[in-house]
C-alpha cells in the first residue's frame, strides 16, 4: 500500500479514536455512582439501545468471518446475521420486559436472586468466560482485516484493536461504550452501504454476480445436511446457527446488561425490535454479497476472512479510508461491550457479595480494575486464537453462554426447579465442556460436534436428573414452620408496592438496595400473607399485590393505603404537577428536586417510575435531558 493511501487512513481513523475518546470523557461526567457506571443509570432509550444491541452482530466476526463465508458458498452465508436478527425478535416478544422487571444488572444475578447464592456464583463463571471469549472473538476478526488492508503484523492490529477499546470502556464504562456504539453502527451503516455500491458501479450489478459464480451460490438455504458439502452451504447447519444464536443471545450477560440500562420496559422492548430491524438490512445479504463480489472477480485472499480487508485495498484512497473507519468502528463496539459485560457479572456478582460494606466509589472503582483485568484476558486469547480464526473463537463463546440457557429458562418458566438443580447443571456442564474444548476433538471433521450442543445439553440433562431425585427424595418431608418477623425495611417495601411499585426493579430503584435485599423483603411479606404473587411464571411470578392482610398492617402502622390499585401517592401526583408546571426546555432535575423536597437520586428514580407507567415522557435519544407530562399523566393527576 503507497504511503499517501495509509496517511489518508491515518488521518480518518485518528480523527475516528479521538471522537471516541471524547465521548469517554464526556460520558465520565455522567457517571456519579457505579450504577452510572455498570448500567449507565438506567437512562438508555428505545434507538440507543437498539443500537448498540446490533453493534452485537456489526462486529469484527461478522465483518470478517461472514464475508468469507459469502466469498466460500454465497447468499447462504447471510445466515450468521439473519440467525441473530430472529433471535433478536424473540427476545423482543419473550424475554425483554421479563429481564429488565427483575431489577438485575446481570443474568448470575437473578439466578442467585431465584435459587440462592451458590447458583450465582457458579453461574457467574461460564458468563464471564463466554463474554471474555466474545471480546476476544472480535479482536481476532479486526486484526484479520487490519492486516488484509494495511499489510501489518497481527499482533500490531491486536495491539492497536485492543487499546482502543480499553481506553474508553474504563472511562465511562458502559454509557461510554453505548454512545460509542451508536457512533460506530451509523459509521457501519454507511461502510456497508458504500461498499456494495461501489462494488456494483465499478463491477457491475446483479448480472456480474450470476454470471460469474456458481450456481449454488444462489441457493438458500443449500444442501440438506450438516456443514460444507461440494461447496453448498448445509440446510442442518443453517438451523444450527440459528438455535446456536438463540442459546447466545437469550443468557447473554452484556446483552442483559444492556435491556438492564434502559429507562423503561417500553425501551427494552423496542429496542430489540430495532436491532433486528437493522441487523436484516445492514448486515445479512449485504454483508454475503460483499464476499460474493470477492469471489466473482477473482480475488485469491490467503484466508476466505480476508477477502473484505482486500476489496477496501481497491477503492479509491477517501473511500476505502472511510469504509475501514466504519469497519474498525463496529469491531471495537462489539468487542468493548463484552469486555463490559464480563465486568458488570464479576463486579456484581462475585465482588459485591462478598464486599458488602463496600462504598458506591469503591464498587466503581473496583469495577474498571476488572474492566482492565478482563482486557488482559482478551488480548492474550486473542493472539492465542489467530490460528482458529474468529468464527470458531465465537463459538467458543457460544458454548459456554449455552450452559447457562436451561437455568435461565427455568427460572421463569419452570417453578419446580430449586438451587440444587442449577447449582450441578452449571457445575457438570461447565467441566464437561471445557474438557471437551480443551481437547480440540470439535476440531477434527468429520467427528465435529460442536461444544454449543454439549453445554447446553448436559446442562439441560443434569437440571432435569437433579429434580427428578430431589423431588422424589422430599416427597415426603414436611416444611417446618417457623415465625416471620416484618422488619422495618419488609414494611417500607409493602408500602411502596401499594403505592403501585409492585415489580422488583421499582423496589430496587426506589430504595437504593440491592436485587437480594428487595426479594428476601418479598418472601418475608409472602410468608407474612402480606402480599401475594399474581402467578407462578414469568411477569406474573415478579408482580407482587398487597393483600387486605397487608393494607390492615399498614393502617396499623400510620400509612396512607390507597382504596384502589394503581391509584398515585401524594408524592408521584406532586412530582407530575411539578414537572407540568417546569418548561421541557428549562428543565432542570436540581431546581425540580428542591421544589419536590427529594434527593436528586430518589427523585430520578420515582421520575423512571413515571416514565414506565407512562405518566411522564423523554426524548428517547441518549441522556435523559428533560421530562414532560403526558395526557395520561395530567388525566392522573386529575383523578
Amino acid at each position: 500500500m503507497d504511503t499517501s493511501r495509509i496517511g489518508i487512513m491515518v488521518v480518518f481513523v485518528v480523527i475516528y479514536l479521538a471522537a471516541l475518546i471524547l465521548i469517554g470523557l464526556i460520558t465520565k461526567k455522567w457517571v456519579k455512582e457505579s450504577s452510572g457506571y455498570l448500567v449507565a443509570g438506567r437512562g438508555i432509550g428505545t434507538l440507543t439501545m437498539g443500537v448498540a444491541l446490533v453493534s452485537i452482530i456489526a462486529a469484527g466476526t461478522t465483518f470478517s468471518g461472514a464475508t468469507g463465508l459469502g466469498f466460500t458458498v454465497g447468499m447462504p452465508g447471510a445466515i450468521w446475521s439473519f440467525s441473530w436478527a430472529f433471535s433478536a425478535l424473540l427476545c423482543a416478544m419473550f424475554f425483554a420486559r421479563l429481564s429488565r422487571a427483575t431489577g438485575c444488572y446481570s443474568i448470575a444475578e437473578w439466578i442467585g436472586v431465584r435459587f440462592g447464592d451458590r447458583a450465582r456464583y457458579v453461574l457467574t463463571i461460564p458468563q464471564a468466560i463466554a463474554s471474555i471469549l466474545s471480546g476476544a472473538a472480535q479482536i481476532v476478526g479486526s486484526a484479520f482485516i487490519i492486516t488484509g488492508i494495511c499489510g501489518c503484523s497481527y499482533m500490531t492490529a491486536v495491539i492497536v484493536s485492543s487499546i482502543i477499546v480499553l481506553v474508553y470502556s474504563y472511562m465511562g464504562g458502559l454509557w461510554a461504550v453505548t454512545m460509542t456504539e451508536f457512533l460506530q453502527v451509523i459509521l457501519l451503516c454507511f461502510a456497508v452501504v458504500l461498499s456494495v455500491g461501489w462494488l456494483m458501479a465499478t463491477y457491475g450489478g446483479w448480472s456480474t454476480l450470476t454470471g460469474s459464480l456458481p450456481a449454488h451460490f444462489f441457493h438458500y438455504p443449500g444442501k440438506l445436511g450438516w456443514g460444507v458439502f461440494n461447496g453448498k452451504w448445509g440446510l442442518l447447519t443453517q438451523i444450527g446457527l440459528a438455535v446456536g444464536f438463540f442459546l447466545i443471545v437469550v443468557p447473554n450477560t452484556y446483552i442483559w446488561t444492556k435491556t438492564a440500562a434502559t429507562r423503561s420496559m417500553k425501551s427494552a422492548q423496542r429496542g430489540f425490535w430495532v436491532a433486528a430491524i437493522l441487523a436484516y438490512v445492514f448486515v445479512t445479504w449485504l454483508i454475503a454479497m460483499i464476499g460474493m463480489y470477492g469471489k466473482a472477480i477473482g480475488l485469491e485472499p490467503a484466508s476466505p476472512n480476508a477477502i473484505y480487508g482486500l476489496l477496501v485495498n481497491k477503492m479509491p484512497a477517501i473511500l476505502a479510508a472511510l469504509v475501514f473507519t466504519g469497519i474498525l468502528s463496529a469491531i471495537m463496539s462489539t468487542a468493548s461491550g463484552a469486555i463490559m459485560g464480563a465486568g458488570v457479572t464479576i463486579t456484581r456478582d462475585l465482588y459485591q457479595p462478598f464486599a458488602k460494606n463496600a462504598t458506591d466509589a469503591q464498587v466503581t472503582r473496583m469495577s474498571q480494575i476488572i474492566v482492565v483485568l478482563c482486557w488482559i484476558i482478551v488480548f492474550v486469547l486473542s493472539l492465542v486464537f489467530k490460528a482458529i480464526g474468529p468464527l470458531l473463537a465465537l463459538g467458543l463463546c457460544f458454548a459456554y453462554f449455552a450452559i447457562t440457557l436451561p437455568p435461565f429458562l427455568a427460572s421463569f418458566y419452570f417453578p419446580s426447579v430449586k438451587e440444587p438443580e442449577v447449582f450441578w447443571a452449571v457445575i457438570v456442564s461447565f467441566v464437561v465442556t471445557t474438557w471437551y474444548v480443551l481437547s480440540k476433538q470439535w476440531l477434527q471433521p468429520p467427528h465435529f460436534f460442536h461444544p454449543i450442543w454439549v453445554g447446553v445439553a448436559i446442562s439441560f440433562i443434569v437440571l432435569v436428573v437433579v429434580n427428578f431425585i430431589r423431588r422424589a427424595v422430599s416427597s415426603g418431608s414436611e416444611k417446618s414452620r417457623r415465625t416471620i418477623e416484618v422488619t422495618d425495611r419488609d414494611t417500607e417495601v409493602l408500602a411502596l408496592i401499594a403505592q403501585g411499585r409492585n415489580l422488583p426493579i421499582y423496589l430496587i430503584d426506589e430504595l437504593g438496595v440491592t436485587a437480594r435485599e428487595v426479594n428476601e423483603s418479598i418472601e418475608r411479606l409472602l410468608a407474612a400473607s402480606y402480599v401475594t404473587r399474581r402467578g407462578t411464571r414469568a411477569m406474573g411470578y415478579l408482580t407482587v399485590d398487597v393483600t387486605d392482610a397487608g393494607r390492615t398492617y399498614l393502617a396499623s402502622k400510620g400509612y396512607t393505603v390507597q382504596d384502589k390499585v394503581g391509584v398515585l401517592s401524594d408524592i408521584d401526583r406532586t412530582i407530575i404537577a411539578a414537572v407540568r408546571d417546569m418548561s421541557a426546555k428549562k428543565f432542570d432535575i436540581t431546581t425540580l428536586a428542591e421544589r419536590v423536597n427529594l434527593d436528586e437520586r430518589v427523585l430520578s428514580n420515582k421520575l423512571l417510575y413515571l416514565l414506565d407507567k407512562e405518566l411522564v415522557s423523554t426524548p428517547e435519544l441518549f441522556r435523559i435531558s428533560t421530562f414532560e407530562v403526558t395526557r395520561r399523566g395530567l388525566k392522573a393527576i386529575e383523578v
